[in-house]
């Protein structure tokens, strides 16, 4: 095996037993916290059938939106991807990434389009660089915006998040511009891997339409999330506003994109019960709800994602013979 393929092996190895680590320990974490809660836990009950749908179909809707925005994208750049294929990919990708270290589920999505589609792996990332780029700008503008309405209504000002999120507002923004302006100042013909991801990154971004979509995507995803977040931390903690469980839904979307562990378990939940620390609930009854939510998604993710595997696996198959 040549030599620097060895150390990216290595490297891989050593993410994944990194990632592990870190979910084990945020997983010890929680169970201690519950076990020193346990009355508390025990006295909140088990949310109703009516949450646990709405969670579970808040999910499907994600995926399902996800993949109408990977379906359009591969279009775009020349894929005849299928609908009902690129939602069996989104699944597989969901389930993989929440229960696997190395982002399994996409990099089982980014084998399949190379070897079904011919679909090169920077057309791919490229897709994945503005879906990122356009759902951190959102979504930290409506949490600047929740802020705000917080504070006129609720009477409370958080000067932490008052400054994180339009941050991270002005960062992404910041990438976008860049983006743009690359896009105007790229080099001829460039045949490496980087060239191609900015060939295909700039037909994305010089489709209006393409990128419309993809924010009507975000923010259909972002309502189906706040809608989802209301009625579960209500379950728990009717005390809390609607404003807040809106705010939290917003700022659960920016941290699924840290995966320092798969489906950022753990990191997801200290960024809420940090979001949460102000609001009218106690920390056992946000962390209940982080909890069985977490719970109800990684079922379905992988409920769903079972089938899609079978039928992904034979298109691979019949795509290796046909080679």
């Amino acid at each position: 095996m040549p030599p620097g393929l060895t150390r990216i092996s290595q490297k891989k190895w050593l993410v994944a037993a990194a990632k592990t680590l870190l979910t084990v320990i945020f997983l010890c974490i929680a169970g201690y916290y519950v076990w020193l809660k346990q009355d508390e836990f025990l006295e909140l009950g088990w949310p109703s059938p009516v949450a646990v749908l709405l969670v579970a179909a808040a999910f499907v809707v994600n995926v399902a939106l996800v993949s109408v925005y990977n379906f359009i994208t591969a279009r775009r750049l020349g894929a005849p991807l299928t609908l009902s294929e690129s939602f069996m990919l989104s699944a597989v990708v969901a389930a993989g990434n929440f229960v696997l270290p190395v982002k399994a589920g996409t990099g089982l999505r980014a084998l399949y389009m190379k070897r079904v589609h011919n679909f090169p792996i920077s057309y791919f990332a490229s897709g994945a660089v503005i879906f990122f780029m356009v759902t951190v700008f959102s979504m930290s503008l409506a949490a600047v915006c929740l802020l705000f309405a917080i504070y006129l209504k609720l009477g409370y000002f958080r000067v932490d998040l008052s400054i994180l999120f339009p941050f991270v507002m002005i960062a992404s923004f910041v990438g976008i511009m860049t983006l743009r302006w690359t896009q105007e100042h790229q080099p001829g013909d460039d045949q490496s891997w980087f060239g191609s991801f900015r060939e295909s990154l700039f037909t994305i971004l010089g489709d209006r339409n393409l990128v419309l979509s993809a924010l009507l995507i975000v923010l259909t995803i972002f309502m189906a999330a706040s809608l989802a977040w209301s009625v579960a931390l209500r379950e728990f903690a009717p005390e809390i506003s609607v404003l807040e469980a809106v705010l939290l839904a917003a700022s659960q979307i920016i941290a699924g994109f840290v995966t320092l562990t798969p489906g950022a378990t753990g990191f997801q939940e200290l960024v809420a019960l940090y979001v949460g620390k102000d609001f009218a609930a106690t920390t056992t009854e946000i962390f209940a709800v982080l909890l069985w939510v977490r719970a109800v998604r990684v079922a379905i993710a992988i409920t769903v994602a079972i089938p899609a595997v079978f039928v992904l696996r034979h298109k691979l198959r019949h795509a290796d013979c046909a080679e």
